[in-house]
């Protein structure tokens, strides 16, 4: 499912979004549907239904699918370009650092039970979705300087 839904996300709707919205938009909405989709998985310990799981896998994979895909982008537009490769490059190694961490984190929480690493998660993500936006207001308010 999962896969899928990056392919539909990827390579049907983010070129649609991206022209309809622009990259930071699109990224915003990817990080919802991707907070949104946690929450979903978190209350499968309430109100267990395959429905809300089979739609809360969906919007998790296709809101990490455009969001992954878009950031980049974003990355690149707002960087001058005599600082790209000192971004791209953090940029690559601040994925890599969650992918070795994210693990361990997630693992600690499943241990605790219940719904911690859902939850946790979707306040991660809303989290970077309101950096990110904060990010955005600060760079437009500095460009009006």
């Amino acid at each position: 499912v999962t896969g899928v839904c990056d392919i539909v996300a990827q390579g049907f709707l983010l070129p649609r979004l991206l022209r309809a919205l622009g990259e930071r938009r699109v990224s915003l909405l990817g990080l919802g549907l991707a907070a949104l989709g946690l929450v979903g998985l978190a209350l499968l310990l309430v109100s267990p239904s395959p429905a809300l799981l089979y739609l809360s896998v969906v919007a998790f994979a296709c809101g990490e699918g455009i969001f992954t895909a878009s950031i980049g982008g974003l990355l690149s537009a707002m960087t001058p370009p005599d600082a790209q490769g000192k971004v791209q490059g953090g940029a690559g190694a601040l994925n890599s650092l969650t992918q070795i961490a994210g693990p361990f984190a997630g693992a600690s929480l499943y241990a605790r039970g219940g719904a911690w690493p859902f939850g946790v998660g979707a306040a991660l993500v809303l989290l970077a979705g309101g950096l990110l936006g904060l990010g955005q207001r600060a760079v437009l308010v500095r460009a009006a300087e």
